[in-house]
């Protein structure tokens, strides 16, 4: 009896620990980044790369898991930067540099530890390099924006090219993820299924407040929101498939313990609506704090511009508006 107590307890700390830390990650680090504080993004990085390290060599917690962690981290930093400007993601030069280091290493990691000799390793390349452009681009439009501040053909310029770039590149990830196995168990390949699609639809999305964009103006509140949300719920979809597939017990999803029988198709239905349902609460919530949009997501000033009069407000589109 005994033996059998020591086992479940170990079992069940291998599960919550690394969940409840990597939820602590993918909480600080976000916040960290959009909020402009350069220190807590520099400590909460190296926490994570500590956490990591310690879980995947002294616990066997697999590699994947923190591998899809770092990822959902990038996109929920994501979502949280568009939630503050309505406009596509714009990284100050520190800022870009975690998604950039993370892309580009795992480009050469990949090359280095296995190669490109299968082609399940030129689908994680193609992914990588595509999430790379879509930071480079980030930090290149700030710094046009800092280097040639009154040159608006050139601005503006960057800006239509970001209609395609950004959203070409998030679609095409989602495109690669339709057919990438990393499992071929129903649950796993349904998860990377529901993803592609997910991720297709930021693409397309992004491609809309990038349009709103180029005009010199920036996406309403409607499209800012729903921008918002493609990339919050990407990030936790992610998470739980992460959770669900690489430490939970079984590695089958929550629902095996139960209904072993069940569907995997409506299984994963269940996950995607409980993620959707989830995100939507955390961007009204961060909607709520920004102080109907006086302020940033995390409370710093971003824009103190008198509110619009009547006039204004109704010639204002629910999914656009100019500066």
């Amino acid at each position: 009896m005994s033996h059998y107590i020591g086992v479940m307890s170990s079992t069940t700390y291998c599960t919550f620990y690394p969940l409840l830390t990597a939820l602590a990650s993918c909480t600080v680090f976000p916040f960290a980044v959009a909020s402009g504080r350069a220190r807590l993004t520099a400590v909460s990085a190296v926490c994570l790369a500590c956490t990591a390290s310690h879980q995947t060599s002294w616990m066997a917690v697999p590699t994947e898991f923190w591998g899809h962690v770092v990822i959902a981290q990038v996109i929920l930093t994501a979502g949280a930067c568009v939630l503050r400007t309505g406009e596509p993601i714009t990284l100050e030069p520190w800022q870009a540099v975690v998604p950039i280091a993370i892309f580009g290493s795992l480009i050469v990691g990949e090359y280095v530890t296995v190669g490109f000799g299968r082609l399940h390793y030129v689908a994680h390349g193609v992914s990588y390099i595509c999430c790379l452009m879509v930071a480079i681009s980030a930090a290149l439009s700030k710094l046009l924006q800092r280097w040639f501040p009154f040159d608006e053909e050139l601005l503006s310029r960057a800006r239509t090219a970001r209609i395609v770039l950004d959203s070409v590149c998030l679609f095409s990830v989602g495109i690669v993820l339709t057919n990438h196995r990393h499992d071929v168990r129903p649950v796993p390949k349904l998860f990377h299924e529901m993803q592609a699609y997910m991720v297709m639809t930021l693409g397309v999305v992004a491609g809309f407040v990038a349009a709103a964009a180029s005009t010199g103006g920036s996406a309403g509140p409607g499209l800012r929101l729903l921008h918002c949300f493609c990339w919050v719920a990407n990030g936790i979809f992610l998470l739980a498939m992460t959770a669900l597939m690489y430490v939970w017990p079984g590695r089958d999803g929550f629902h095996y313990r139960w209904y072993s029988t069940a569907d995997p198709s409506e299984a994963i239905s269940i996950y995607l609506a409980l993620s959707c349902f989830f995100s939507a609460l955390l961007v009204a919530a961060g909607e709520l704090a920004s102080g109907a949009r006086l302020r940033g997501a995390w409370g710093v000033v971003t824009d103190t511009k008198a509110a619009p009069d009547e006039g204004d407000i109704e010639a204002m589109s629910f999914l656009g508006s100019s500066r």
